[in-house]
């Protein structure tokens, strides 16, 4: 090389030229992936509708405590349980949510998001139901945001719409009310489409899909057109009191919000009801659902008789001796003074939730806990507000019996 300057410096001026291309290809490259594909964690929102719910965070090795209607920013990585008293509510900022019911265990194992709002990767959250039952209710199709739930025995992946999971040591049930989702086990993908059902195994092998839980009230409990099945009613409107029923649309649906203004300590009820007129001798599960949303109570609990909600829930029907009778569930914030009766007893129930959010109520399966008194016959089903001044809302209201 000594006698060849000049091809030395080209071969000097050739290799710096292909590190400087390589190197400034590796930084466009590298901004480029950081911009379009870079993640960071996101914190979810999580509140206990009732009782004291149990949080274990990464890196602590004390658990914390959220208590009823208190709510807590979790991060990735934490695991949440309710005992057989306790429900909590787990939002993921947008109109996305998870529902945990009693004697239930999840873990985050991911709750991701884009770093820039360049990138077209959708919000990743996974979440390891260990035990228990969950409702999943996804507000965005998988192109913005996945929500995927594995359990001991298999994985789902959720699209948009509204799903319930349900753990023990022998099984995973899926049921889907809205929307679709795909349940991946034992090497097989199985779609599940709306009203249907998958039973997934130890074996991690997924039963063919199912009929879920027929709703004895229809398609849907309300629409825009919901006056030509449900009837609305007011009693005892007093002078300075104004009620109102009126149909809201919230999060893509219809909702009904009852509500009192004026002159406060003056009795008020307002309601709607629908006939249903179903034989139900042969069902085996009856349960009622609806998604109740407290907004405003000025008379605490259900009054000193225990019989003024600011909504409740109820069914007329008749038992196997042609009784007919009637089953009452109330829903309440304001807690009220020792001396105010609150039942508890299987045909007359109440319960205090959270003010402001939104509670998917269900109830245990009415033929079972009504024993003699079980329905064999529904004749309709009523939703009504009733008390002083309130302001609530019902939705999503399903009555479901499984043959």
């Amino acid at each position: 090389m000594r006698k060849n300057p000049e091809r030395t410096a080209w071969i000097i001026i050739s290799t710096a030229f292909v590190m400087f291309w390589v190197i400034s290809c590796s930084i466009a490259t590298s901004i480029y992936w950081y911009l379009f594909y870079g993640t960071e964690p996101f914190n979810s929102d999580l509140t206990s509708v009732r009782d004291i719910v149990l949080l274990e965070e990464v890196g602590s090795d004390n658990s914390t405590f959220v208590t009823d209607g208190q709510s807590s920013l979790i991060a990735e990585g934490a695991t949440i349980t309710t005992d057989d008293t306790s429900q909590a509510i787990l939002a993921f900022g947008d109109d996305s949510s998870l529902t945990m019911y009693g004697n239930t265990t999840i873990t985050l194992l991911e709750t991701q998001e884009p770093r820039f709002f360049l990138s077209s990767l959708p919000i990743q959250t996974r979440i390891y139901l260990q035990k228990g039952r969950i409702r999943v209710t996804t507000a965005r199709g998988r192109e913005t945001l996945n929500v995927d739930v594995t359990t001991p025995q298999t994985e789902i992946n959720f699209d948009q719409g509204s799903f319930s999971v349900e753990v023990n040591d022998d099984e995973t049930q899926v049921i889907t009310r809205l929307g679709q989702a795909h349940i991946i086990g034992d090497e097989v993908m199985l779609t599940l489409n709306r009203g249907n059902r998958v039973v997934v195994g130890a074996d991690g092998h997924p039963s063919p899909p199912l009929p879920a839980a027929q709703n004895l009230l229809g398609e849907g409990s309300f629409s825009p057109t919901y006056t030509d099945t449900w009837t609305s009613y007011q009693y005892d409107e007093a002078e300075g009191v104004t009620t109102s029923i009126e149909p809201l649309e919230v999060k893509n649906q219809t909702v009904i919000e009852f509500k009192s203004t004026g002159q406060d300590n003056t009795h008020s009820e307002i309601g709607i009801v629908k006939e249903v007129n179903k034989d139900v001798r042969d069902f085996r599960s009856l349960k009622l659902l609806a998604d109740v949303q407290l907004i405003n109570q000025s008379l605490e609990g259900g009054g000193y008789q225990g019989t003024e909600f600011p909504i409740m829930l109820a069914i007329s029907y008749k038992d196997a001796e042609g009784t007919d009778r009637n089953w009452f569930h109330g829903v309440y914030y304001s807690i009220p003074p020792d001396n105010y009766v609150l039942t508890s007893h299987p045909s007359k129930s109440t319960e205090r939730i959270a003010r402001f959010i939104w509670y998917p109520y269900e109830s245990d399966n009415l033929l079972t806990i009504l024993g003699r008194e079980k329905p064999v016959y529904i004749t309709s089903i009523r939703v009504y507000a009733s008390g002083w001044l309130y302001q609530a809302r019902v939705g999503n209201v399903s009555l479901l019996g499984e043959e």
